[in-house]
């Protein structure tokens, strides 16, 4: 076996099997010196694993127990990553990991980890009462963590990417006729939520993204407004204001003229709000403050709020859901979500002839593929209207009547 080194690398050596590996000092565990060795195919990979690996080490994050488990390397994973994802990426992995993963697989050592325990664990939960979409959401956060174990080199294969997972219910999307939409504005007349009823369906922005939406960063006159934030409840924390979704959430959309005279009418409908409130609507830097618990909110985001309570605070989504919910009910509509607006807009956009990729830019979706897969069961309509006005032309072109 012949050893080398590399320069402020430690100590990196290729084996008889033709991998190269690197060794690295645990120090002394339970009265015993311990070295971790890690394993890849070429020189590079394994120097990278090794510089992480002493990173790791200095901050305290290394693994100097092989008998660690589950329960203990998903505390550690927990912490690593809290300043790494988005607030509600976290929330989810700690309800996640606390509700499913921790206490059917926590007892396991890590190390002893097996594809038999994951598809086991991923059986017995598909038996529950959740959907088969949450044993997908649980499956990737124990994906998650077992792949930052994978890089840290405290194991050698993420077992959770070797087991089958069940097919999830693909939601089909069953949008609203002109006529439903219709009556559902009648029926929303006069709410204080109504303009954001028309920011939805005009803009196809999301539920988040609408309260969200400032003051500021509005052009009535122009007709456009830019989406860069949007509001989220995390579990536990309140409310707080994070980034749009997706690499291409932010972005400048355009308004159409109805959606404007409805902002307008509630801009004097919630100056009136303010002057009502008095000095007890908050100001600028108290809703910041409200927004983030107490923590400093980055420069980047605005507090100028457009849909507030009554108090001048940030809207809870869950309170403007249930607000469309009574008024769908109320005008005798068949279920729809908030978020189903969104796709009544796609609709929209669909039966006017607008083309996928212009859809696509519309909705902010990240790829087209998406907005295909969204909505390919609704083209269907839109192909036989083109094919029966091809047909007309086609007889006008044949002299044919």
């Amino acid at each position: 076996m012949a050893k080398r080194r590399g320069n402020r690398e430690g100590t990196i050596y290729q084996d008889k099997d033709g991998r190269w590996r690197a060794a690295i000092d645990l120090g002394i565990v339970n009265g015993r010196r311990k070295r971790k060795v890690l394993s890849d195919a070429t020189r590079r990979e394994v120097a990278d694993k090794l510089a992480r690996a002493l990173r790791d080490q200095q901050e305290g994050a290394l693994v100097t127990d092989e008998r660690q488990t589950v329960r203990q390397y998903i505390a550690h994973w927990l912490e690593t990553c809290k300043d790494m994802v988005r607030p509600a990426t976290y929330d989810s992995y700690e309800y996640m990991t606390r509700i499913w993963i921790v206490p059917r697989l926590g007892h396991l050592r890590l190390a002893k980890l097996s594809a038999q325990h994951v598809q086991a664990f991923i059986t017995e939960i598909n038996g529950t009462d959740i959907s088969p979409k949450t044993v997908r959401h649980i499956h990737g956060t124990l994906r998650a963590a077992l792949n930052h174990a994978v890089r840290l080199g405290v194991i050698r294969q993420n077992v959770a990417l070797l087991v089958d997972l069940p097919k999830a219910r693909r939601y089909l999307v069953q949008p609203w006729t002109a006529e439903q939409i219709g009556q559902f504005l009648a029926a929303a007349r006069g709410d204080r939520f109504e303009a954001a009823y028309y920011v939805a369906l005009g803009a196809g922005l999301r539920e988040g993204e609408i309260l969200g939406m400032t003051w500021s960063l509005v052009d009535l006159d122009g007709g456009t407004a830019r989406v860069t934030q949007k509001v989220e409840r995390v579990r536990g924390h309140g409310l707080r204001l994070s980034r749009p979704k997706g690499d291409a959430g932010e972005a400048t959309v355009t308004l159409p003229a109805i959606v404007v005279q409805k902002l307008r009418t509630h801009r004097t409908t919630q100056m009136r709000e303010r002057l009502m409130a008095g000095g007890t609507w908050p100001g600028e830097a108290e809703l910041r403050r409200r927004l983030v618990e107490d923590q400093a909110l980055p420069e980047q985001y605005r507090a100028d709020l457009i849909f507030t309570s009554r108090a001048g605070t940030a809207v809870d989504p869950v309170k403007l859901y249930r607000r469309f919910q009574a008024i769908r009910e109320a005008a005798g509509l068949p279920p729809h979500r908030f978020h189903d607006l969104r796709h009544d807009h796609a609709s929209f956009m669909l039966s006017l002839g607008v083309s996928l990729k212009e859809i696509q830019a519309s909705l902010r979706h990240s790829q087209i593929g998406l907005t295909a897969d969204t909505y390919t069961h609704l083209l269907a309509a839109v192909s036989a209207a083109n094919a029966a006005k091809m047909d007309g032309l086609l007889r006008g072109a044949a002299g044919e009547a």
